[in-house]
């Protein structure tokens, strides 16, 4: 694989100062989130929760995901010139065969949560990645996320990084100190609003705790990322562009996301950008105490 510092300099090459590249990419994805608040301060929620339609797949799509997509894609596409795969374009998402050989390429959902944000909860999120693509000699493509930002529109927050940079917080646009990482003796055990009551109660039981907490979108992932909570189970499938920001921003911290049934780190760049299982987690020692027990357990459901 590719060294981090070899994708930096590649980087450097195609963008010029990575500093400046990297804040214009956050920036482009709080500007989705803004586009977000504003039409519903605009439209008003009744008027978006009409504008609902259901993908092939079953998930919610509606007039703001639209919307934020078009943000994304217009300042993207002038911040550099990497392809964009988006979970909204209108055409349907981009395979990753039709990118080429681009060396990045950016993995994007405008609206992260569609379904708690129509149901009025503030949890809802942008969740954005550039995505390093590299061939090998036998014409296999690997493809790893290199830098990754989500933003909480509801909040003004935003947390992005890169590999070889610290995590890096914004609320409002200007810079905040992150605090010091801090234990708990209790893990703290983030799940899916969406998670069934008896799955819920099932992971008190699992982990001996007194509390989950739910949430929906990839704010999860920013939360453990800055060590608010612990870890965060996912049994079901997810798209790819709903982790792969979550990928950097909890390597770069310390912690990882590895998928259930490999018991790996997770791979991207999969046939329709999908995700298995996965446990997330806020350090490599709670992953390696608890990852063959979540897989465990998922095998014998």
């Amino acid at each position: 694989m590719e060294s981090d510092g070899r994708s930096f300099e590649l980087l450097r090459s195609l963008v010029g100062d990575p500093a400046v590249f990297h804040d214009r990419a956050i920036l482009a994805a709080e500007m989705a989130g803004a586009a977000i608040c504003a039409e519903v301060a605009k439209t008003g929620m009744p008027g978006l929760i009409a504008t609902r339609e259901n993908k092939d797949d079953g998930s919610p799509v509606s007039a703001v995901d639209k919307i934020a997509h078009g943000v994304l894609v217009r300042e993207l596409t002038n911040l550099a010139p990497f392809p964009i795969v988006s979970e909204e374009e209108p055409a349907g998402v981009p395979s990753l065969e039709s990118l080429g050989n681009s060396a990045f390429f950016w993995l994007a959902d405008p609206l992260d949560g569609t379904r708690d944000f129509l149901a009025g909860e503030k949890t809802f999120a942008v969740a954005l990645a550039l995505m390093r693509l590299t061939v090998d000699a036998s014409g296999s493509k690997m493809v790893r996320p290199f830098w990754g930002g989500i933003v909480d529109p509801s909040h003004g927050t935003s947390w992005s990084g890169h590999r070889l940079s610290k995590l890096q917080k914004r609320v409002d646009g200007k810079p905040v100190n992150l605090a010091p990482r801090e234990s708990s003796l209790e893990l703290r055990i983030l799940g899916s609003r969406s998670i069934p009551t008896e799955r819920l109660k099932d992971l008190y039981r699992f982990w001996g705790v007194s509390e989950v907490t739910r949430m929906g979108s990839a704010i999860k992932f920013a939360l453990i990322a800055e060590g608010i909570y612990d870890v965060y189970p996912r049994f079901g499938p997810r798209s790819e562009w709903d982790t792969a920001a979550a990928q950097v921003l909890l390597e770069i911290t310390g912690g990882g996301l590895f998928a259930l049934d490999t018991q790996r780190t997770m791979d991207y760049g999969k046939p329709f950008w999908r995700n298995g299982g996965f446990l997330a987690a806020r350090t490599t020692a709670i992953l390696e105490e608890w990852l063959p027990k979540v897989s465990a357990k998922t095998t014998q459901r």
